[in-house]
């Protein structure tokens, strides 16, 4: 494994079916880096270590990542949106941004045969966000704390009343939109960021979900 220090990386582009591999990455600057979209394979990020890193770059899409552990990623004020990614054995920890980890409709892979032959996909047991969205990836893949990363049901919240009193106002909207007739969205993934102003209410409504019934 090749290993950078305090190096910046400025518009480098991974290709359609390029591969990223055995490197290490220790307070660089990724300054313009991105994943190329359009047509083929995705690219491929393996067996990567980034630690104390910055990343002043567009949103990445349509990417796989496998083996890697990124610790303590500065992403800026903005939401980083993570479009179409898939992760195997992808371990988060420390202190990140805004990120919003989602699938979209323009996907060139099918995530639930890629999923398929997954044991576990992403770790953020030891993840301290400030905001966190997670899309699109099944919990029984996310390696979390039950006690207070939960994920609810639509079928459950479909039952079971009692989430309309939840403190933290977000995770009852996700929870009402998953609910809702129509709606296709089979389960929700509240994690509490611990960077936020709101994790008081977040930890609260993850304790009521528990007595309700609803956190799996």
């Amino acid at each position: 494994m090749k290993t950078y220090v305090k190096q910046t990386f400025k518009d480098l582009e991974l290709k359609r079916g390029g591969v990223l591999a055995d490197a290490a990455f220790d307070q660089c600057v990724f300054d313009g880096c991105n994943v190329r979209g359009g047509v083929g394979p995705y690219g491929v990020v393996r067996n990567v270590v980034a630690k104390r890193c910055k990343y002043k770059s567009t949103s990445p899409f349509d990417a796989i990542l496998e083996e890697a552990t990124i610790e303590d990623l500065d992403s800026g004020a903005a939401i980083l949106s993570i479009s179409n990614c898939l992760f195997k054995h992808v371990v988060l920890k420390g202190k990140f941004g805004k990120w919003f980890v989602h699938p979209t409709s323009h996907a060139q892979m099918d995530a639930s045969a890629y999923y398929a032959a997954v044991d576990w996909a992403l770790d953020v047991r030891d993840a301290e966000f400030v905001e966190l969205d997670l899309r699109g990836i099944p919990s029984e893949l996310l390696r979390r704390d039950p006690a207070t990363q939960v994920a609810v049901r639509q079928e459950d919240a479909r039952k079971i009343t009692g989430w309309e009193d939840l403190p933290y106002k977000v995770w009852r909207s996700a929870i009402r939109r998953m609910a809702r007739e129509g709606a296709t969205t089979a389960e929700v993934l509240l994690i509490p960021e611990r960077r936020s102003k709101d994790l008081a209410d977040q930890l609260a409504s993850a304790e009521l979900l528990h007595r309700l019934g609803l956190a799996k």
